[in-house]
């Protein structure tokens, strides 16, 4: 919660989004890619070429002039939006498996039981190895009264729980990025680093927001988000897909305040020239 605080209120951080405190699985999944490949003397790797974001992926459904808050994390972490996230994860680890001779799954242990529980219904998959023993998951209860619960949560008008639903149609096989683009992001990150050991904590990341690069990488035919496994296999393949849009990233901070956080030990002034530019783009909006 901490760094969640100090990236919405320190320049240069702030417009990443305080989300990004806590997906510490996607930092580990972009290492764990280029360390695969720098297992090999050719720098190619041992293993595909591809990292897959298998998660809910809102963009497709998110829309910034007509939603005014972005979903709650902690909303998404509780009761049926659990089991709708680990459904999407494992349709994408699937599709994965599918199209791929080997794959590495990077997954936060409040999403191991689950998807492990559901790629275990899959006839085609077989458990040769199983390691530390997993509870069910915190959702199989729900399943013993038929879902009951579920249904009265969507009945009842819960927004995050069909916005996840939408989603996992928008992108049922979550969002696959090219080899390139990955180390990219590595080289970013390693910057980044460098910069933060050189400069503490005036230092700014090397990476821009992640509007700019879905769109820098999009743009570029290194990232998709397919509808079906055949897109898949068609762009893995070396074909373009068109009609990929980028969409909205509801976590970016596009607001910026005026004055600090209210809450204790965050938040810093704007200087002059930072609340002259946030004035201007409010007159804009207004306009």
């Amino acid at each position: 919660q901490t760094d969640r605080m100090w990236l919405e209120a320190t320049p240069g951080w702030r417009d990443i989004g305080g989300e990004a405190a806590m997906s510490q699985e996607f930092g580990a999944a972009v290492e764990a890619f280029v360390q695969l490949r720098k297992e090999s003397k050719d720098g190619l790797g041992p293993r595909g070429g591809t990292l897959c974001f298998g998660d809910s992926d809102l963009r497709p459904i998110y829309k910034r002039e007509v939603d005014a808050l972005p979903p709650s994390l902690n909303e998404l972490g509780i009761g049926a939006n659990v089991a709708l996230r680990d459904l999407q994860f494992s349709q994408a680890l699937r599709a994965a498996l599918r199209t791929h001779k080997s794959v590495v799954g990077i997954i936060g242990d409040g999403h191991l039981a689950g998807i492990t529980q559901l790629m275990k219904q899959d006839p085609k998959i077989r458990v040769v190895k199983e390691g530390v023993p997993l509870p069910p998951p915190d959702w199989d209860a729900d399943l013993k009264d038929g879902g009951r619960k579920w249904e009265k949560e969507a009945l009842g008008g819960a927004n995050l729980f069909m916005r996840l639903v939408e989603a996992l149609d928008e992108a049922p096989l979550g969002s696959w990025i090219g080899a390139e683009a990955v180390l990219e992001l590595e080289a970013m990150k390693e910057e980044t680093a460098q910069r933060i050991e050189k400069d503490g904590l005036d230092a700014e990341p090397a990476a821009p927001v992640s509007s700019q690069l879905g769109a820098d990488f999009s743009g570029r035919g290194l990232l998709i988000t397919p509808k079906t496994e055949a897109d898949l296999r068609r762009w893995l393949s070396g074909e373009r897909l068109e009609g990929q849009e980028v969409g909205e990233f509801p976590f970016e901070n596009r607001k910026l305040r005026k004055t600090p956080s209210k809450l204790p030990s965050t938040g810093f002034p704007y200087s002059k020239e930072e609340a002259a530019k946030a004035e201007e783009e409010e007159a804009s909006i207004a306009a």
